[in-house]
């Protein structure tokens, strides 16, 4: 049956739910983009058009798959720091990260969430040059957003963003 297996890499994430809870864990991109277009990438994985999706979390009881709404995602924030993951060739480092989004805004914004968090940095989509306040590429963005700050990406969910300050 392993020809029938699409091959995958995993990526790193803490994901922030709406019912207040936190995962830590992996998302599996998958390895070779002309099977699903932009699945390659984690931003191309939460704007595609599929409703759930897989999850391994790792707590306490250890790693498990699990299924994810992501009509409940909040964020999701690409980690960089866990333990062994740099020495892994399936972590892809921060820039590579930076390297998926689009050109930050200029200006640094406040992010309120709707479960009750903030994000402060800037949000990162690509517009013309016209429209580059951070309300302009928030009205211009897809269902998830990055946002570029001193600490990495958070990926937001449009729907979950309260006030922008």
């Amino acid at each position: 049956m392993n020809e029938f297996q699409v091959p995958t890499r995993p990526v790193w994430v803490d994901v922030f739910l709406a019912d207040g809870r936190n995962l830590s864990g992996r998302m599996f991109l998958v390895e070779d983009p002309r099977i699903d277009k932009h699945t390659d990438l984690l931003l191309g994985i939460l704007n595609d058009s599929r409703e759930f999706i897989p999850f391994e979390v790792s707590d306490e009881r250890g790693a498990r798959g699990l299924v994810l709404n992501k009509d409940h995602i909040v964020r999701v924030r690409l980690v960089a720091d866990v333990e062994g993951a740099r020495e892994s060739p399936d972590m892809p480092d921060l820039e590579e990260a930076l390297d998926v989004v689009g050109t930050p805004a200029e200006e640094t914004a406040i992010l309120y969430l709707s479960d009750g968090s903030r994000i402060s940095g800037q949000v990162a989509v690509q517009t013309p040059d016209s429209l580059s306040r951070p309300v302009d590429k928030l009205n211009n963005a897809l269902r998830f957003l990055p946002v570029v700050h001193d600490d990495g990406v958070d990926i937001v969910q449009r729907c979950h963003v309260t006030t922008l300050d």
